[in-house]
């Protein structure tokens, strides 16, 4: 007969966690949700009455205007025209959106999941200025 099949059967040892390491796991959460807070909230976001230059995904594409939230007001875009007379390089120019053939109102709703990048313009800067001189004609 086998002694060992009478034998109680023993539960395992299992040490009582510690009553502080729930509060060190608390504070460190809180404090890692705390970072990623502040890290969005300091983001650089567009600013009110700052032009923006909004860079798309479709051929190089970029617009200028006022970003406020997924629609772009007073848009202008950059227009290449053609080298004259002896010169090789081609203009650029200025264009405020609503001329051409459909003739839309000059806002554009954008699709935020084809927009690479939005960038403030420094108000000081040349294309900042001929946007504040185009605006204002």
């Amino acid at each position: 007969m086998d002694n060992e099949t009478n034998l109680p059967a023993q539960t395992p040892i299992v040490p009582k966690p510690k009553p502080y390491l729930k509060w060190l796991v608390l504070v460190v959460a809180l404090l890692i949700i705390a970072a990623l807070a502040f890290v969005a909230w300091k983001t650089d976001k567009p600013k009110p009455g700052k032009w923006q230059a909004v860079f798309l995904d479709n051929n190089n594409a970029v617009y200028f205007g006022h970003l406020d939230g997924d629609t772009l007001k007073d848009v202008y875009y950059v227009q290449s025209l053609p080298a004259q007379g002896t010169s090789t390089e081609a203009q650029l120019s200025l264009v405020k959106r609503g001329g051409e053939l459909h003739q839309p109102d000059g806002t554009i709703m954008l699709n935020p999941q084809h927009v690479l990048f939005v960038e403030n313009l420094n108000p000081g800067g040349s294309v900042a200025k001929q946007l504040d001189t185009a605006q204002k004609q």
